[in-house]
């Protein structure tokens, strides 16, 4: 499910499953890559330019609606506690690395990875978060 674009300390995009989910619940903020219908991902070819940043989004581009955006995690993570007031959390006890959502309900805890009774990586279980806080609102 890695979607780094390179070895350096960047960003990681958020994966197509969970690309698609935040497509289907609005998300249409300023990215710098989105995915086509079949999962290919594009990195800004589609574009505008603000203050010098290269950026793709739908509300203003006029590119068609099917390409699905695709935000960073920090970003997505970011529009998930603006908008829709869901806080999410990424732990890591003794090197498991589990997420937490807060929301009004409360905290909603998530589950380790039958894989190896825990997610590897924080970036694994934040994409796992993500998807799991899109599909609240959903």
């Amino acid at each position: 499910m890695n979607v780094n674009m390179s070895n350096n300390m960047e960003d990681q995009l958020i994966s197509f499953e969970t690309a698609k989910l935040a497509n289907k619940v609005k998300f249409d903020e300023n990215c710098s890559a989105y995915y086509e219908p079949d999962g290919y991902l594009n990195l800004a070819r589609w574009k505008h330019v603000q203050n010098n940043q290269t950026l793709c989004y739908r509300k203003k581009s006029g590119y068609p609606y099917d390409s699905i955006l695709a935000p960073t995690q920090s970003l997505l993570q970011k529009w998930l506690r603006e908008i829709h007031n869901q806080f999410l959390y990424v732990e890591n006890s003794n090197g498991h690395w589990n997420w937490v959502i807060e929301n009004s309900n409360g905290y909603i805890e998530g589950e380790l990875s039958s894989d190896n009774d825990y997610y590897p990586t924080f970036e694994e279980a934040l994409e796992i978060g993500l998807l799991e806080a899109l599909k609240i609102i959903e």
